[in-house]
């Protein structure tokens, strides 16, 4: 038997890299609800259906919920009376409820087909609070015998869980007015866990009234380990209304939201979409939780979103550091971390291996792939968590090892080490700037051209007592800034 489970699970996982799209209009994988409009503290069926694919043999699937709304119930796994034949075995069947997954994986034995008709399984879920949910596929996959994939669409499913008195007292014409993806009045409703009441855009301090808000599914991104508290909104011109008004323009942006106690208010962000890269990036804080409203500033047509993110922390002795609003950037986009003791050590000094990991984070290099080139002599040196960004940061000439082979990843760097590997990001002045610093003979000869570009560019300052300090080792604060001045530069950030 165990050998069977293994066939089957390497079998059908070397297909999940296949992305999924839509296919044959009648080929369906469908979620469907025995009711779509459901009160909280209920229990619901939800159930898995195949509609017009024919020839399965296996079937590879994970389903996607919101665990804030939905709770899976212990013995609420019903498979399909057809399953429990010897015709088909069960290879995989697990619920995890931190994270909201539900896989099932199954195959035929012989030469039987999935030929069931009805929900192959159901799944039983208590309504945890109100607000609306989608239930939907993170992977699904449909194998026939000789190991090819079947196309077909995937259909999710949206419940609406409403509170017991109000059960009855919604109308047609609120729902119709809820599911509009366009609020050309400015005013939105809810959409996942918090109800924001107002969205308005001045320039220069003037309101402008040509703005449509519009709306989009926020189960469409990866948004993970982010926790999305409203879907992903953009504001776009209404072309309806003349006017002067330039896709290029800044636009102010004040989000007004109604307090929910279900949420972390201290943990609220908002984050813009960089769709180049595919990346959520931090708005440097602009919320005002007195008086529940936001402030951002964003160009129209960017896509933004609020969250609850587990990267806002309140550290213990960050609160009057200098540094302070340079980490938090950084910080709310997972590039570095604190401790386990709730403190950041601004003062502390950071090492090689280190600053690998931060600037490859930073630079949204891919990180993935364990990278198993021996590089350097030392390479059995290196904590393991640190080899694939040192690798990473080395192939991209970033950092460079020593004369004698070594890279010595648990060495601290210098602000002339930074500075020269940060300088290889730069694009180099064709006009060098004169500086001149009290110790300025200090600075290494290699060291020189790095220390001259990040000054440059705004990256590296003096101190007050005109000292540049070339061989002074750099803080973990220090980085931060060093880091966030270089991804405003290079607009990454």
């Amino acid at each position: 038997m165990t050998r069977v489970i293994l066939t089957l699970t390497l079998t059908l996982s070397i297909f999940l890299t296949l992305s999924l799209h839509s296919f044959a209009e009648d080929n369906q994988l469908i979620i469907n609800v025995n009711d779509t409009n459901i009160t909280e503290d209920e229990i619901i069926s939800v159930g898995v259906k195949v509609n017009n694919i024919k020839d399965i043999y296996g079937i590879d699937m994970t389903l996607k919920y919101n665990n804030q709304y939905l709770e899976p119930l212990d013995n609420g796994f019903d498979l399909n009376p057809s399953l429990d034949s010897n015709k088909y075995f069960i290879a995989i069947n697990t619920i995890d409820k931190e994270k909201g997954l539900i896989r099932f994986m199954a195959t035929s034995l012989g030469e039987n087909n999935f030929d069931i008709d009805d929900n192959i399984l159901n799944i039983r879920f208590k309504t945890n609070k109100t607000g609306k949910t989608t239930l939907s596929f993170d992977k699904a996959l449909l194998l026939k015998k000789d190991i090819t994939n079947i196309q077909f669409n995937y259909v999710d499913k949206e419940v609406n869980i409403v509170n017991k008195s109000n059960e009855n007292s919604s109308d047609s014409s609120s729902k119709s007015q809820n599911s509009s993806s366009d609020r050309s009045d400015n005013n939105i409703s809810k959409y996942n866990d918090i109800y924001i009441e107002t969205i308005k855009a001045t320039i220069n301090g003037e309101y402008v009234d040509n703005i449509t808000v519009k709306e989009i599914d926020i189960h469409k991104y990866e948004v993970s380990p982010l926790i999305p508290v409203s879907n992903v909104i953009y504001l776009a011109r209404n072309d309806d209304i003349v006017s002067n008004l330039d896709n290029n323009n800044i636009l102010d942006i004040i989000i007004k939201y109604k307090e929910i106690p279900e949420i972390e208010e201290e943990k609220l962000a908002v984050y813009w979409l960089n769709e180049d890269e595919n990346r959520w990036i931090y708005i440097e804080e602009g919320i005002d939780r007195d008086s529940n409203t936001i402030n951002i500033k964003l160009k129209p047509l960017t896509k933004f979103a609020i969250f609850q993110s587990p990267y806002i922390i309140d550290f213990n002795d960050m609160d009057k550091h200098w540094s302070n609003d340079y980490v938090k950037p950084l910080l709310a986009m997972g590039i570095i971390n604190g401790y386990e003791d709730h403190s950041f050590r601004p003062n502390s000094n950071i090492t090689r291996g280190e600053f690998s990991k931060i600037i490859i984070e930073a630079l949204n290099i891919s990180s993935n792939e364990i990278n198993n080139n021996e590089t350097f002599s030392d390479s059995n040196d290196m904590p393991l968590w640190a080899k694939n960004y040192i690798a990473l940061a080395n192939e991209n000439n970033i950092i460079s090892g020593y004369e004698d082979g070594t890279v010595k990843p648990n060495n601290i760097m210098t602000r002339s080490e930074m500075s020269t590997a940060l300088s290889k990001i730069l694009p180099k002045s064709q006009i060098e700037t004169d500086f001149k610093f009290d110790d300025q003979d200090e600075i290494p000869d290699w060291a020189l051209d790095g220390i001259r570009i990040c000054i440059e560019n705004g990256i590296l300052n003096g101190y007050d007592d005109n000292t540049i300090r070339p061989n002074a080792y750099v803080t973990r604060g220090e980085t931060c800034k060093m880091v966030y001045m270089l991804l405003k530069k290079i607009e990454k950030y």
